[in-house]
């Protein structure tokens, strides 16, 4: 710990010990600094020290100036005579810890810088205010009060101006502007607020602009990787390789708008925890400057109260003192013998009252029974001066205690959190504006990115309009027909020969036929030893075999009625020897029809009519898990031969919704056309829905088709795939 410097002469030893305090609070606090002390710092330190040795440049931190109280203005004058009246120690501030929390120890150079500017602001207050000959406190003089409540700090102050900021005297300046003013730390807490509810606005603004370029790039990038590989019956050539080169053109497009999502998100994150460290530092300002202003509050709340303990106890001691003089000078028996005789009770008590209008100031109950003895009126007056005593000193103490409380708050504490607010707004500010601007760049770097992959700089290399430009229709033309000659025969241009013509169903025979379109499913199934009819499964096997995933409108165009019957008699003849793909005629709606053909002629629908209701019922949960969960325990009920062929098809119609891109058909068009072929009502109810509005007969389609959209929505969780 550094030495104190001595004492001067016409320094007060409580002065002496408060700079003292201060000095080695500084000197610890650079001390546990260590090597990060610069020379620029221990200058500093050297000339704080100077000042608190020389008297005339002490930082009077506690002296009631300007910021004093009205009261010792406005307090009622002594007596001449009064003892009290010449200056004692209570004159001298000090501070009740125990009451007033303020840290003072000084943790950074910054905190000394502080001090000195306190110490220019307050170098020309004057101690507290002395008496007067006549009893009153003396005014200090205009000419001694800095009015400006301080002063711009100076180049020695700051040290190097290279090591200053070019705004710190502004700022200086505009916190001694607020601190003059009541509202001047409301008005930062409020822009403060105004700070934080902009930085909120740019991070749902950006977090909301990230998710639309995430959800942009995915898909950019879905269509360029589904389109990238040209299809077999597309054109080949120039054009095919231009349109795998312009589809990965857009697939690098949605590259670069992936990572400036991924970049605009983490400028939202950043944005957001500025959000969150302002609002954090505004709050525990706020109730910093709450709590310090509560303390002054409560000081001038005790000072109002021992001002008033004062005043009557100098008004009890005046009344002694013209008490004792009147019965020295005999006014007390004049008065009496001027008492008219013979008055009664209420005669005296209005008399009384006259006397105590006429001479206020004394107390007349002592006389009620005669003049006392001049040593009970001296014994009073002796209490009542003493009294007067204790109550001046406890006053002026305390008015003391609350001036330096005030003091410290307006020229200590005020411009403190002043300063922090600002330097917090400021930081949320430049934050907001930095984060911002690397927005702005990140955009600028993407859309350039973007613009140059479309139309490169470099000449070089082909943009997209080159790309397109590389197209020859005329060679692309000439290749084709070029393959197509090299696999295809000549036409026999000779005379055609008679071809006798040979029935594609053989004639019917009187033998049992094993008929399966129109037969009851466990029963054929049974008949045949399957668990799927062989229709169901050559269907399926040949739809998704010939391109029926990439045909649009599966399952909703309709096939040939001819080749359809055609399919279902050899089924009906000869399941096992049918070939679906001969009679299909290259066309996969036909053999779609077949199915659905098949499907609809059953005795009993694959979910039997005697669940039909059940199922009902468990479509109109509103609750989609729990619609699930009563469909799936439904489903379970089915008979073995149910469940299997179910699984079955719902398996193929799963496969076909996932290719929904390219046929077109979602789970929910699959079950508008699924749903009553596969879930029928029993025959009395449709005949009585027969004869009842259409919004029925349409409501019972929308429980059947949410039974089935169901079922495909969940087919792994269902039949746990």
């Amino acid at each position: 710990m550094l030495s104190n410097p001595p004492p001067e002469p016409g320094f007060t030893a409580l002065h002496q010990s408060a700079a003292a305090s201060t000095f080695n609070a500084a000197a610890t606090a650079i001390m546990r600094t260590g090597s990060q002390i610069n020379p620029f710092s221990r200058a500093r330190l050297s000339k704080l020290r100077q000042s608190i040795a020389d008297p005339n440049g002490l930082p009077m931190m506690h002296s009631p100036s300007s910021a004093s109280l009205p009261h010792q203005q406005s307090s009622p004058p002594p007596m001449s005579a009064h003892p009290m009246h010449s200056p004692s120690q209570s004159d001298t501030c000090y501070e009740d810890d125990s009451s007033y929390d303020i840290q003072q120890t000084v943790q950074t150079i910054g905190t000394i810088r502080s001090i000195k500017s306190t110490k220019s602001s307050w170098n020309r207050a004057s101690l507290p205010p002395s008496w007067n000959a006549d009893g009153t406190p003396a005014s200090p003089n205009a000419d001694d009060i800095d009015v400006q409540g301080g002063s711009v700090l100076d180049e020695e102050e700051f040290g190097d101006p290279a090591l200053r900021s070019p705004t710190s005297a502004d700022d200086e300046r505009l916190i001694r502007t607020l601190s003059d003013y009541e509202g001047g730390f409301s008005l930062l807490l409020e822009r403060a607020k105004e700070s934080m509810v902009s930085c909120k606005e740019a991070v749902l603004f950006l977090k909301k602009r990230a998710q639309i370029e995430e959800e942009y790039a995915k898909s950019m990038m879905k269509l360029a990787q589904s389109f990238s590989q040209v299809r077999p019956e597309a054109k080949a050539g120039s054009f095919g390789a231009s349109w795998t080169s312009v589809c990965q053109m857009h697939e690098k497009i949605g590259e670069y708008r992936l990572k400036l999502s991924e970049q605009v998100s983490d400028v939202a994150d950043n944005l957001s925890n500025i959000h969150k460290n302002t609002e954090r530092s505004r709050k525990q300002l706020k109730e910093a400057g709450a709590k310090s202003w509560k303390l002054v509050q409560d000081s001038e709340a005790a000072l109002e109260k021992t001002k008033t303990r004062y005043e009557q106890a100098s008004e009890e001691w005046e009344k002694a003192i013209l008490s004792r003089d009147m019965a020295a000078t005999g006014e007390y028996t004049t008065a009496s013998q001027s008492e008219p005789q013979n008055l009664g009770t209420l005669g005296r008590r209005t008399l009384a009252k006259v006397r105590s209008a006429q001479l206020p100031h004394v107390d007349w109950n002592m006389f009620k029974h005669g003049a006392p003895s001049p040593q009970k009126l001296q014994k009073l007056e002796d209490d009542a001066r003493a009294k007067a005593f204790t109550a001046n000193e406890n006053y002026k103490a305390q008015l003391q205690k609350t001036n330096c409380v005030r003091t410290d708050y307006f020229h200590i504490h005020l411009p403190r959190y002043l300063r922090m607010l600002k330097e917090t707004n400021d930081e949320c500010d430049q934050g907001i504006q930095t984060q911002l601007n690397r927005f702005a760049q990140q955009m600028e770097t993407a859309m350039m990115s973007e613009a140059t992959t479309i139309s490169p700089l470099d000449q070089a290399t082909p943009g997209i309009l080159g790309i397109i430009n590389l197209i020859n229709n005329r060679d692309d033309f000439d290749g084709f027909v070029k393959s197509y000659l090299q696999n295809s025969k000549q036409h026999q241009k000779g005379d055609l020969a008679y071809q006798q013509y040979t029935m594609a169903i053989p004639v019917p025979t009187n033998g049992p036929q094993n008929f399966v379109f129109g037969v009851d499913l466990a029963e054929q199934l049974e008949r045949d030893n399957l668990t799927v009819p062989l229709v169901v499964s050559k269907c399926i096997e040949v739809i998704e075999r010939n391109n029926g995933m990439r045909t649009v409108g599966l399952y909703r165009v309709s096939g040939q009625t001819s080749v359809v019957q055609q399919i279902r008699a050899s089924f009906n003849k000869n399941a096992e020897a049918t070939n679906v793909e001969q009679l299909m005629g290259g066309e996969v709606n036909n053999v779609t029809s077949a199915l659905k053909l098949f499907f609809r002629e059953l005795p009993d629908p694959l979910i039997p009519r005697a669940n039909y209701h059940q199922f009902v019922q468990a479509a109109q949960h509103r609750d989609p898990n729990a619609r699930l969960v009563a469909i799936h325990e439904l489903i379970n009920s089915l008979s073995d031969y149910s469940y299997a062929t179910l699984q079955a098809l719902m398996l193929h119609l799963w496969k076909v919704q996932s290719h929904e891109f390219e046929t077109k058909m979602n789970a929910q068009n699959l079950s508008i056309i699924w749903g009553p072929t596969l879930l029928d009502a029993p025959k009395t109810e449709m005949i009585s829905m027969a004869t009842m509005p259409g919004s029925v007969g349409a409501e019972e389609i929308k429980h059947q088709s949410m039974v089935i959209e169901t079922i495909l929505s969940n087919f792994e969780h269902i039949f746990e795939v």
